[in-house]
């Protein structure tokens, strides 16, 4: 008697197990138009700034109100899309997809990997600076910060601490973990995508010594955003970071 032969299994799809969705409802060019909108939004208030503003006063309010434009463009095309406020919400991922425990219990090992690896990128770069003798100019907000807060513009230094703490994460995730990331996902494996989206996050804030940094930081956003599922993760991070950097600067003045 003849019987059939067991048949092989079907190929497993890379994103299968995935918590995110393999196909966003966004084209890719849709997606870099958002961020080349990112990029004249950000653009056009750094100008209007210098325009208004003579000096360097208000770079916080600058910021602030870039990011916050910025926000309502990026809900504006949501909304079209879903015509509904949780449907915009869960399109870009702001949504938990796992209790709030278990979320945080999978970013345990995208952070602790992410603050090994920037420790030992800061230690292999200060040993090759002070090999070679050479040191990298400091970053032009670090320097505006250190300025505004020395002459006693706390007002200014504040707008700038709530914007880089809560709107810039928001934004930035938004634009680069989600809408930039997903639909590119959707055509190359995750690795390419994460490191092409990493690198390009990084290039666009124009400090040069700091790329090593910057793209550290945004692989390890990107892996927690696939670890949980949801973009709270990565903004949370990020929001950490930047608060963070912000307290070595003006508190323990660590030179960055």
């Amino acid at each position: 008697m003849q019987t059939d032969a067991p048949t092989a299994p079907p190929p497993q799809r890379e994103d299968e197990g995935s918590l995110l969705p393999s196909r966003p409802a966004w084209s890719l060019a849709e997606a870099v138009a958002l961020l080349v909108l990112y990029m004249l939004v950000q653009s056009f208030f750094m100008l209007l700034r210098a325009e208004l503003v003579p000096g360097n006063a208000w770079l916080g309010a600058q910021l602030a109100a870039s990011n916050a434009t910025m926000l309502v463009l990026i809900w504006a095309f949501l909304r079209l899309r879903t015509r509904s406020t949780s449907g915009a919400l869960r399109l870009v991922g702001l949504r938990l997809s796992m209790p709030a425990s278990k979320t945080l219990v999978r970013c345990i090992k995208p952070t602790v990997v992410a603050v090994i690896a920037m420790t030992a990128w800061a230690l292999a770069q200060g040993w090759w600076y002070q090999r070679t003798g050479t040191k990298p100019p400091p970053q032009q907000v670090v320097v505006w910060l250190l300025e505004r807060w020395g002459k006693g513009a706390f007002a200014d230094v504040g707008v700038f601490i709530a914007g880089a703490v809560v709107l810039t994460p928001a934004v930035e995730e938004t634009v680069f973990r989600s809408l930039l990331y997903l639909p590119l996902r959707a055509r190359i494996r995750r690795l390419p995508a994460a490191m092409l989206v990493s690198a390009l996050f990084a290039v666009i804030h124009f400090y040069p010594s700091g790329l090593g940094h910057l793209l550290i930081l945004a692989l390890a956003f990107t892996w927690l955003v696939e670890a949980t599922g949801t973009l709270w993760a990565p903004i949370a991070a990020h929001a950490l970071h930047n608060g963070l950097m912000i307290v070595l600067i003006l508190v323990l003045e660590v030179p960055l």
